[in-house]
């Protein structure tokens, strides 16, 4: 069990990161005709699905994929739900949907593929 917890200690840290990222009210905007914040949190995020991903394969592929991927997805929310309440910071849907298609792209890696392909005779 141990083991199997620290498999998931660099996401925990990437998170506790991007949440005391995101309440600090001194961040400065981004101003550009781009949407680079919406980039950044792809980013960010992705990098956050990478590390559950990489979390839950050594860890066995346990628990089911599922749970580690919610956990990254509810660090976007609760994210972007506390920052309603840091001064100069707001909450932005399009913010959570880059986090979560960053969590997704991540979870899922360079390969693509949340799970290897059925071998032949399997279904």
């Amino acid at each position: 069990l141990r083991s199997r917890l620290l498999a998931y200690a660099p996401a925990a840290v990437w998170a506790a990161f991007l949440l005391l990222l995101g309440s600090r009210p001194d961040l400065p905007p981004v101003a550009s005709p781009f949407p680079l914040d919406k980039l950044a949190h792809l980013l960010l995020y992705g990098l956050l699905g990478l590390l559950a991903g990489r979390g839950w394969r050594a860890a066995g592929r346990r628990p089911a994929w599922v749970w580690p991927l919610m956990g990254a997805l509810l660090v976007g929310i609760l994210d972007e739900l506390h920052q309603e309440v840091v001064p100069g910071r707001t909450t932005e849907l399009l913010d959570l949907a880059a986090d979560g298609l960053g969590v997704g792209l991540g979870f899922l890696g360079p390969g693509g593929r949340l799970v290897p392909p059925f071998a032949a005779g399997q279904a």
